[in-house]
């Protein structure tokens, strides 16, 4: 009983929703026009509303924008598939059973670690190319005149941040 407490346990901690993949850098998001610094996600809940004054020149840009800002809200399909996900993996962390059947420990857990694996890549890929499509809009504005949205250059690296786990690649 102690060891599947401690194990419990174990999980939460490294759970903990404020690091790494997890955490949200949407405040410090600035784009540079006419050599002045514009947040991109301003103080509103939208995201990227700091830059529909300029988009709304380009009816394609704003069109992006608008969609680029309804899927930012939260899917909540993936959330309960990681929802569900977390479940099974406590209970098999929690069950007895050693053998037999769906209900055996082995396969309580690793359909838990599976289906949570498969909503966190699910969750990541939508992400990233909503995230394209931000970049999209701001390419399709720029093509057409006017003062220039630069933004900074960003590292390149894999869409998942490795960090979170401190492994070096």
């Amino acid at each position: 009983m102690i060891k599947n407490f401690i194990r419990l346990v174990l999980v939460l901690l490294l759970s903990n929703p404020t690091k790494g993949i997890f955490a949200q850098d949407s405040c410090g998001r600035i784009a540079t026009v006419n050599y002045q610094d514009i947040f991109i996600d301003s103080s509103s809940t939208k995201k990227g509303e700091g830059l529909r004054n300029f988009l709304a020149q380009t009816p394609e840009s704003l069109t992006l924008l608008n969609e680029y800002q309804k899927n930012t809200s939260p899917n909540y399909v993936i959330a309960g598939a990681s929802t569900v996900g977390f479940t099974l993996l406590l209970l098999g962390l929690t069950s007895n059973r050693e053998s037999g059947g769906f209900y055996s420990k082995e396969s309580l857990v690793s359909t838990g670690l599976v289906i949570m694996a498969l909503s966190l890549v699910t969750s990541q890929t939508l992400k990233r190319q909503n995230e394209d499509r931000l970049m999209e809009s701001i390419e399709l504005y720029n093509s057409n005149g006017g003062p220039q949205i630069e933004l900074p250059v960003e590292k390149s690296g894999p869409w998942f941040d490795f960090s979170f786990f401190n492994l070096d690649f």
